[in-house]
């Protein structure tokens, strides 16, 4: 009866996961013709490879002893298994211990930290709603039409000039 075996090949630097080959032993290679002039032979361990992501198949009608898959036997005749169980007996105390280091600053800086980015939240807020009512008072989408916004800031900025100019100069002549 043929065996199914699964034989690891090296990683290489792209490789999703390990990259395999199928190999199944105790089997004669078999492939069917699907008639004259139907094209290729149809290999359907082949096709089972690439379903599975294999990068290859090997059929052999010999035995073959893949290291990496035996399993240990022990005395009892039964296959040896291990079992390995995560010790959680301090795990939440774990927890609170870093959450209480995590809130708390303990360094001076962490306290500078702490108050700048308050601060630099504080007055990101305070800009975005400035930012809403220069938008909303020139009737543009803040999110789209920055040429626009640029445009009507700068042609603010030429007017104000000009007014401060006239203002000077009528100021000159009286």
């Amino acid at each position: 009866m043929a065996r199914l075996q699964i034989l690891e090949l090296p990683e290489g630097a792209e490789d999703a996961r390990a990259p395999f080959v199928l190999v199944v032993d105790q089997c004669m290679p078999q492939r069917v013709v699907l008639g004259a002039g139907q094209g290729a032979l149809v290999d359907h361990w082949q096709a089972l490879a690439d379903r599975i992501g294999a990068r290859g198949v090997v059929v052999t009608p010999e035995t073959v002893e893949i290291p990496a898959n035996e399993v240990s036997i022990g005395p009892d005749g039964y296959p040896v298994r291990m079992r390995v169980e995560a010790d959680f007996t301090r795990f939440d105390e774990q927890l609170a211990e870093r959450a209480a280091a995590d809130a708390a600053p303990d360094r001076p800086a962490d306290a500078v930290e702490a108050k700048l980015r308050h601060f630099i939240d504080e007055h990101h807020e305070r800009d975005i709603r400035l930012m809403d009512r220069v938008t909303n008072a020139l009737g543009i989408d803040r999110l789209r039409n920055w040429d626009e916004i640029v445009w009507a800031i700068e042609n603010d900025h030429e007017v104000a000039r000009a007014r401060r100019g006239s203002i000077e100069d009528a100021k000159g002549v009286s």
